[in-house]
C-alpha cells in the first residue's frame, strides 16, 4: 500500500494515534525517587507521578510496536530525508555513549532508552501517516489528548480557586512550567487544524485552542506565554507571506478570544470568591520574577561549567546528579532550559547533533508552502507553529526530560515533514536490515523499558508498605526487589535502609551501593550507618564524597560537624561549622530554587558554635543571628510543612514534622538562652529591641 497519497488504514497507524492521545496524559513525569503509590495504578499512572517508567513503557509499546509492524511488513518504506536520518542515528548512540562516562550508569541507561521512543515516533508519523488525512488524524489525536488534559488543569483550578485563588495549575504533570509546554503545542496546532476542517467540525479545534489556552493562563508560566506568542507570530507571518485570506484564518482567532474568555472568567470567579489577586505570578513583585531569572541564569551558568567539565557527558538524566557541582546553585533535577542540558547529559556532540537536527528539519518545514492550497498551509503552518513554539519553551525549561512533550515535539517533525514537498521519500529497505534495526530500535528498548517498569513499580509497593507502617509488607516487597534488581543500585539501597534487620546488613548493603551511586543521599546515609557502627573515621572519610559533587551540600557539611562531634573532635567541630556557616555567601544559598524552603543547617551551626563560644558578646551575636533566620523558618516554612502533613504527606521539601519539632525546640531553648544573657547584662546592649524578640518569639508558637 502506498502510504503517501492515500489514507492509512492499518493498525501501525492507529498505534500512533493512541500514543499521541496518550502522550500529554500520562507522559508528564519523570523518574527521580521512588515514593509511596497513593492514589492507585491508574491515578497514578495519569496524575500522580509515582510511575512514570509505566507510562513510558505504555507509550513505547504503542510506538515502537507500530513502528515493528510498519517495519516488518513493507519492503518499501516512507523515510525521512537521510541528512535527518544519520543526525538523529548519531544522537541516539553519542547518548548511549555518555552512559559509559556516567557515575550512575543504571539511571542513564534507562533515561536513554526514552530517545528510542523519540526516534520511533518520528519514523512512524513519517511511514504510516501518508500525506492527506493521515497528518490531520495525528493532529487530531494530539490535540485531543492537549484538551482533556487541560479540562483536567482547569477543573483543578475551579475546585481549589475559591481558597487558593493563586495557584498554578498542574493538570496531571510534573510541575506548571513542564505542563505550559503542552498547552502550547496544542493552542498553537488547534489554530492550523480550524481551517483544515469544514463547517460545523471547526467547533472541535476552536474548542480545544480554547482549553488549551486557557489552560496555559492558569500555569503561570510566562515561559510558556512568550512561547505562545513567538508561535503566534510565526502562524501570522506564514499568513501574510502566503497570502492567505483573511476570511480563511479568521476562525482561527475565535480559538484565541475563547481561550483568553475561559482563562478571565475563571480568574475573576477565583478573585471574586477569596477577594484576593489571582496570577499573582504573573503581577506579581518584581523581586519574586528577579529571583526565578537569577536561580535560572544560574542554572545555565553551572550548565555550561558541567558541559565543559564533562565534554562526553554525564549520561541521560543525570544532570540532577551534577547540578550543584560548580557550586552555584542547589541540587535540582532540572537545568530549565533542554539544550544545555542535552549538551551536560550527552555532551557537547549531542546538542550539536540535535541542532543539526533541528536545521535539517528547518530546511523542509517551510518548502514550497506558497504553492499549496491555501487550507493546507494554514494547517502546515500551525504545526509549524507549533514546532517552533515548543522548540522556543525548551529554551527556558527541559522538556526534552518530559516523555508527553518528546513525543509531541518529534510528532509533529514527523507531520510537517509529510506536509511539506520532499522532505521525505519511499525508500526500498532490504529486510535483513529491517529485522536488525526492529530487533535493535524496538524489540530490545521495550525489554528495557519493562525491566525498568517492573522494578520502579517493586521500589514503590515497597515504599508504600513503608509509609504505611507495614513491616511485613517491606519484607516481602524488599525479597521481591532484591530477586529483579537487575543490578539497580537504588533497588538495593531501599532494601538496605527500609529492610535491614541488623545494623551489619545495613551497613554491607550500602556499602555495596555507594560505589555505584554516589548520590548525596546514599553518600549520607552510608556515613551515618557507619557513625552508627562507631567507625567515625570512616563516616567522615564516605562523606567527603558528597562533596564531589556538591561542595555546598548543608546535610553533608552538617553532617561533618555531628560526626566530628562524636568523635570529641571539639576544634575541628568548630571549623567545620565556621565553614558551613559561610555557604550562606555562595549563590547556591542566596538564590534557591524555591526560596519558601528555608535552610537551617548554617543556623544550628551557630547554636553551635555559640555552646563552644566563651566571650558573651560573641555569644549574644551567634544567637541572635540563628533566631532571625529561626523566625523566617517558622513563619514561612514551617506553616507549609504543617498544612502539607496533614493533608497526609510524609514531608514537604525534605521536612518532616519530627524535623519542626525538633528545630522549634532548639530556638526555644537559644531565645531562652538569649534573655538570659540580656538579664545578666554580659552582652552588647539593646542589640535586639523588644519587639524584635516579641516577633520572634511569636514565630516560634507553632504546635502540631
Amino acid at each position: 500500500m502506498n502510504t503517501t497519497d492515500q489514507s492509512p488504514s492499518r493498525l501501525d497507524f492507529y498505534l500512533l494515534l493512541l500514543a499521541a492521545f496518550l502522550a500529554p496524559l500520562i507522559g508528564g513525569h519523570v523518574s527521580i525517587d521512588p515514593r509511596a503509590i497513593e492514589l492507585g495504578l491508574v491515578g497514578e499512572l495519569f496524575g500522580g507521578g509515582s510511575l512514570p517508567y509505566l507510562a513510558r513503557l505504555i507509550l513505547g509499546i504503542l510506538i515502537l510496536g507500530g513502528l515493528a509492524l510498519m517495519t516488518m511488513r513493507n519492503r518499501v518504506i516512507q523515510l525521512p530525508n537521510i541528512k535527518i536520518i544519520l543526525a538523529l542515528t548519531l544522537l541516539v548512540f553519542v547518548l548511549g555513549f555518555a552512559i559509559l562516562l556516567s557515575d550512575f550508569k543504571f539511571i542513564a541507561t534507562g533515561e536513554w532508552l526514552t530517545w528510542f521512543i523519540y526516534g520511533g515516533t518520528l519514523f512512524l508519523a513519517v511511514g504510516s501517516m501518508g500525506r492527506s488525512n493521515g497528518p490531520l488524524a495525528a493532529a487530531g489525536a494530539l490535540c485531543a489528548g492537549i484538551s482533556i488534559a487541560a479540562l483536567i488543569g482547569i477543573r483543578e483550578y475551579a475546585g481549589i480557586m475559591a481558597t487558593e485563588p493563586t495557584h498554578r495549575i498542574f493538570a496531571g504533570w510534573n510541575n506548571p512550567n513542564a505542563a505550559a509546554s503542552i498547552f502550547v503545542v496544542g493552542s498553537l496546532l488547534s489554530l492550523g487544524l480550524i481551517a483544515k476542517l469544514d463547517s460545523w467540525k471547526k467547533a472541535f479545534p476552536i474548542l480545544a485552542a480554547g482549553l488549551s489556552l486557557a489552560a496555559l493562563v492558569l500555569t503561570q508560566s510566562k515561559g510558556g506565554y512568550l512561547a505562545f506568542a513567538f508561535g503566534l507570530i510565526i502562524f501570522l507571518a506564514v499568513q501574510i507571506a502566503s497570502k492567505a485570506p483573511l476570511k480563511k484564518i479568521a476562525p482561527a482567532f475565535i480559538g484565541v478570544i475563547a481561550g483568553i474568555v475561559i482563562a478571565f472568567g475563571l480568574t475573576q470567579a477565583a478573585a471574586s470568591a477569596s477577594k484576593a489577586q489571582t496570577l499573582s505570578r504573573i503581577t506579581g513583585s518584581s523581586a519574586m520574577a528577579e529571583q526565578s531569572v537569577g536561580f535560572r541564569q544560574n542554572l545555565w551558568k553551572s550548565a555550561i561549567k558541567i558541559a565543559t567539565k564533562h565534554p562526553g557527558g554525564t549520561g541521560p538524566g543525570t544532570f540532577r546528579f551534577y547540578s550543584a557541582e560548580p557550586g552555584l546553585t542547589e541540587s535540582t533535577v532540572f537545568a530549565h532550559q533542554s539544550y544545555l542540558q542535552l549538551a551536560v547529559e550527552g555532551g557537547w556532540g549531542a546538542l550539536v547533533l540535535f541542532l543539526a537536527l533541528a536545521w535539517f528539519w528547518l530546511t523542509y518545514a517551510f518548502r514550497g508552502i506558497q504553492k499549496q492550497p491555501t487550507e493546507h498551509a494554514i494547517f502546515r503552518a500551525g504545526a509549524i507553529a507549533a514546532t517552533l513554539g515548543l522548540a522556543a519553551h525548551c529554551m527556558i525549561d527541559s522538556d526534552l526530560s518530559f516523555i508527553g512533550a518528546g513525543i509531541a515535539l518529534f510528532l509533529l517533525v514527523g507531520i510537517t515533514l509529510q506536509l511539506s514537498t520532499d522532505g521525505t521519500s519511499p525508500e526500498a529497505v532490504p529486510k535483513n536490515i529491517r529485522l536488525a534495526t526492529v530487533l535493535v530500535s524496538c524489540v530490545l528498548p521495550i525489554f528495557g523499558l519493562a525491566i525498568y517498569s517492573s522494578g520502579e513499580n517493586q521500589k514503590d509497593t515497597l515504599m508504600t508498605a513503608h509509609s504505611q507502617g507495614e513491616r511485613d509488607k517491606v519484607r516481602s516487597a524488599a525479597e521481591q526487589l532484591k530477586g529483579n534488581a537487575f543490578g539497580d543500585p537504588e533497588a538495593t539501597y531501599l532494601v538496605s535502609m527500609y529492610a535491614a534487620t541488623t545494623l551489619d546488613e545495613r551497613l554491607a548493603g550500602l556499602q555495596k551501593v555507594v560505589h555505584s551511586m554516589p548520590q548525596g543521599r546514599v553518600i549520607r546515609a552510608t556515613a551515618r550507618t557507619l557513625a552508627e557502627a562507631n567507625r567515625i573515621d570512616e563516616a567522615l572519610a564516605v562523606n567527603e564524597r558528597v562533596f564531589k559533587f556538591d561542595p555546598n551540600n548543608l546535610r553533608a557539611h552538617w553532617l561533618k560537624v555531628d560526626l566530628l562531634q562524636k568523635k570529641n573532635d571539639i576544634p575541628a567541630a568548630i571549623e567545620a561549622a565556621k565553614k558551613l556557616v559561610e555557604v550562606e555567601n555562595q549563590g547556591s544559598f542566596k538564590t534557591r530554587a524555591i526560596p519558601e524552603l528555608i535552610p537551617t543547617e548554617t543556623l544550628e551551626a551557630r547554636l553551635f558554635l555559640a555552646q563552644q563560644e566563651t566571650d558573651p558578646a560573641e555569644k549574644q551575636k551567634l544567637l541572635e543571628e540563628a533566631l532571625v533566620g529561626f523566625q523566617k523558618y517558622f513563619e514561612i516554612t514551617a506553616p507549609l510543612v504543617k498544612r502539607m502533613t496533614a493533608a497526609g504527606a510524609q514531608e514537604y521539601g525534605g521536612e518532616r514534622k519530627e524535623d519542626v519539632e525538633t528545630k522549634l525546640a532548639k530556638a526555644k531553648a537559644a531565645l531562652a538562652e538569649l534573655q538570659t544573657l540580656y538579664s545578666s547584662g554580659s552582652g552588647p546592649k539593646g542589640a535586639f529591641s523588644g519587639d524584635t524578640v516579641t516577633a520572634i518569639s511569636k514565630a516560634l508558637e507553632i504546635s502540631y
